[in-house]
């Protein structure tokens, strides 16, 4: 049995020049009862930031902890920290008075 749960939150940011644009905050939990040898719980969490300015470029941060899906066995175990830049290609309208 697996029980997950997910929270996703984007805001919008007002200032004016570069830092104009969204960021989000995002995460997810699960807990399975699974093998023995496998975790229980995993799950990963992530904050990001995209600027209208830069045609939807943006940054990001992502934790992930818990076992390794892609490993056939399930039984590795990560904690993962991730830094990048997300190209989205979007560039939502900037109006200027």
């Amino acid at each position: 049995m697996r029980i997950r749960g997910g929270l996703e939150a984007v805001f919008e940011n007002d200032a004016e020049g570069w830092l104009q644009g969204p960021y989000w905050i995002s995460g997810w939990g699960e807990h399975s009862n699974g093998h023995e040898r496998v975790g229980k719980w995993r799950g990963a969490a992530e904050i990001g930031k995209t600027f209208d300015r830069h045609h939807g470029a943006g940054v990001f941060l992502r934790g992930y902890y818990g076992h390794d899906d892609y490993n056939i066995a399930f039984l590795r175990h990560l904690a993962v920290l991730q830094a990048g830049i997300t190209l989205g290609g979007e560039r939502r309208p900037t109006f200027r008075p």
